[in-house]
């Protein structure tokens, strides 16, 4: 009887000298809907990375709105400098930096720091509006919620790095790493409008 049932059983199994024995190949490996099981399984099913999750783009585009108009401000350096002024503060650097230096106020370090924040802050605001106009378009033309969060993903990790290394990096040869992060951001977007079409192509 027990080799009946093994036989009747459709799971898979190997074959040993000593007889059946059942493995239960799939269970280990895999969740009943066929996902894959333990770790990834929660960070692919968090990150909606599987086919059938949930669209998460809502999210994304809350996250680096947040990121690009509130995190990289550079008002915080020049406030915590000394030079920021609320009346006119996108003149902050041209009209009080170099004198804030020659006074002993901030070293030109410094002063730089506040440049390269200013420049990565205004670079994602300005590309804000690409991955945006992306996300919502590849919503709206029906493209699976797995491939809109994988690019969706891709473009948030990618505009953290070129924040980080546009603020942090001061040699020429390690800010090759925001240049690649900048690409791997813009791909993203071009990964959305181009699955977009797809998707409008076959309506």
């Amino acid at each position: 009887m027990a080799n009946n049932h093994r036989l009747n059983d459709p799971r898979p199994f190997v074959q040993e000298k000593g007889g059946f024995a059942t493995q239960q190949l799939s269970s280990l490996a895999h969740t009943p809907a066929g996902r894959p099981s333990g770790i990834m399984s929660s960070i692919t099913s968090m990150l909606g990375l599987h086919a059938g999750a949930g669209c998460h783009a809502p999210y994304y585009l809350i996250g680096n709105f947040v990121f690009a108009h509130f995190i990289l401000v550079p008002r915080s350096f020049k406030q915590y400098y000394g030079i920021d002024h609320n009346h006119a503060p996108r003149d902050d650097i041209a009209k009080y930096g170099d004198a804030a230096v020659q006074s002993g106020k901030i070293t030109q370090r410094q002063l730089n720091l506040i440049k390269r924040s200013s420049a990565a802050h205004s670079n994602r605001v300005e590309n804000y509006s690409i991955f945006a106009a992306a996300a919502v378009l590849a919503v709206a033309a029906g493209v699976p919620n797995d491939v809109i969060n994988a690019n969706c993903l891709l473009y948030s990790v990618a505009s953290v790095a070129y924040g980080a290394c546009y603020v942090l990096i001061e040699t020429t040869p390690l800010s090759l790493l925001r240049t690649l992060s900048w690409y791997a951001g813009g791909w993203a977007c071009v990964r959305l409008f181009w699955k977009a079409g797809e998707a409008l192509n076959r309506r």
